[in-house]
């Protein structure tokens, strides 16, 4: 997966099962870092899923929208700013981490707190 064409047919390809299950709405969950750390752009990977998106409901009648997650591999805390601006945006924020990961406790990432060994709040 390195240019968009990799992630229009890849999401074609999804697109493709769900409409021979006669499907006509999906949430596709998609990892932008995986692809953005191997330094492949943003805008490689939402342009490639948009275009799926476009070509999936005109040929399927599908329509769909894309939740973007973040890798657990990091700490809650290192997107704060990330969750505060899209926050503002007026985005609906689910966050899941790991209270076994290093500054993973959702204080430092959210308003919200908890004290479960894995854990997910929505604000």
């Amino acid at each position: 997966m390195h240019v968009e064409a990799d992630f229009h047919d890849l999401a074609m390809a999804y697109f493709e099962r769900v409409a021979a299950q006669g499907l006509v709405y999906v949430e596709v969950f998609f990892d932008p870092q995986a692809h953005t750390s191997r330094e492949i752009g943003f805008d490689t990977v939402i342009t490639g899923l948009r275009r799926a998106q476009q070509d999936a409901a005109e040929r399927f009648g599908i329509r769909s929208q894309l939740i973007m997650c973040f890798l657990r591999d990091n700490p809650p805390v290192r997107f704060r700013e990330v969750f505060a601006a899209a926050r503002e945006q007026g985005y609906r924020l689910t966050m899941h981490c790991d209270v076994d990961q290093q500054d993973s406790t959702t204080t430092s990432a959210s308003a919200s707190t908890t004290s479960a060994s894995s854990a997910s709040i929505t604000a």
